[in-house]
């Protein structure tokens, strides 16, 4: 019991925001691709069609197209890695609503039914890419925790490069 307390305490303490990313009003952000080309553009509705098997789960939930990222390469997923290309690009923070905060309070807005602890995801999806439950403010992203990785799920298409180990520090 002591180790499952020091456990969620160690979870507490390392939990993550988006805050945690900004820097002066964007974040990096990491996407595994098969390619080998210095730029793509990845586009939401190519994986409604074409995505991997390790996230039909998360598209069992919401129907919504929406690029997958990480925030944080130590979270990537071995799975993921494997044989394929390193992407980055900056988004703008401020076009992204963060769940971890949940400011707005639309967990509560994408429930089912009110008291019930159940989270209907493609309407809370939807109605952040819409701005339907967010007083008409749309984003074009969603920032989240699963389980013990900080992930982007992005709306629209989006030019990724190719990751260079060499130039880390800024957008330029």
């Amino acid at each position: 019991m002591k180790l499952l307390f020091e456990s969620w305490r160690k979870y507490l303490v390392e939990a993550r925001t988006l805050s945690d990313y900004n820097v002066d009003g964007s974040m990096r952000v990491y996407h595994y691709a098969r390619s080998e080309d210095d730029t793509l553009v990845l586009d939401p509705n190519y994986f409604l069609k074409s995505r991997s098997s390790h996230s039909r789960r998360d598209y069992a939930m919401s129907s919504l197209p929406r690029v997958f990222f990480y925030t944080n390469l130590d979270h990537a997923e071995n799975i993921v890695k494997s044989g394929r290309t390193l992407y980055t690009a900056f988004v703008n923070t401020n076009d992204i609503y963060d769940l971890t905060t949940d400011k707005q309070g639309i967990k509560d807005k994408a429930r089912p039914y009110p008291g019930v602890n159940t989270i209907d995801f493609d309407k809370l999806l939807r109605g952040v890419e819409s701005g339907e439950l967010l007083d008409g403010k749309a984003y074009d992203g969603v920032f989240y925790t699963s389980g013990d990785m900080d992930v982007l799920v992005y709306f629209k298409p989006i030019e990724v490069e190719k990751f260079n180990s060499d130039n880390v520090q800024s957008e330029d």
